[in-house]
């Protein structure tokens, strides 16, 4: 194949066809995003209790006790 007609099938003339080109890579991307982590997480991850943690808030990430100082080393 020559160089020129891998690049009008790329990136096409015609502007409907240039539309259609760059929504089709977008949405094989966004695809791609998507359902590429639900297919590689493990049964674990995926039964993942997410609103428990998130309803709990920042509270219990927060240190109850001051922090004591490190001693300066000479």
């Amino acid at each position: 194949m020559k160089l020129s007609r891998i690049r009008s099938a790329l990136w096409p003339q015609n502007r409907i066809r240039r539309v259609a080109t760059v929504a089709t890579f977008t949405s094989l991307i966004v695809a791609g995003i998507v359902v590429i982590p639900k297919l590689v997480a493990t049964p674990e991850q995926a039964k993942c209790e997410w609103r428990q943690a998130f309803e709990s808030g920042l509270s219990n990430f927060l240190p109850k006790d001051t922090p004591k100082p490190v001693p300066a080393t000479p």
